[in-house]
């Protein structure tokens, strides 16, 4: 039985080196969080110090992992209702916001009743 990042005969998945496969465990990636693992690669896609080269190979990794697990962006699925909640209210009352997050924040919070009577 293989439990997680551990070389295997039939891997599903191989990472950047040629002499090694692993097998990936339901959402993860050599015992990484799969989200955190793109949002790696999304990094590197919007950092101006990455060559052209490291872009190319993320956007790839991007798209193949994504096409594997799905897309971990910024789905409320599977998270804390409350604290959701209390992450738009605070978003409210930040003065550092743009008024399009805040338009946001209130939608999402009118969705769920949770709109503060003063906003």
């Amino acid at each position: 039985m293989n439990y997680g990042a551990f070389p295997t005969s039939s891997p599903s998945v191989t990472n950047s080196s040629p002499n090694k496969s692993y097998f990936i465990m339901s959402g993860t990636i050599d015992g990484k969080n799969a989200g955190n693992v793109i949002g790696g690669y999304k990094a590197t896609l919007s950092n101006p110090n990455s060559s052209e080269e490291a872009k190319e190979h993320a956007q790839q990794k991007v798209d193949d992992l994504t096409e594997e697990f799905g897309d971990t962006g910024s789905s409320d699925a599977g998270k804390n209702k409350g604290n959701v909640i209390g992450g738009h209210k605070a978003n409210l009352k930040n003065p550092n916001t743009s008024e399009e997050a805040k338009d946001h924040s209130r939608q999402v919070l009118q969705e769920n009743d949770a709109l503060p009577e003063d906003q």
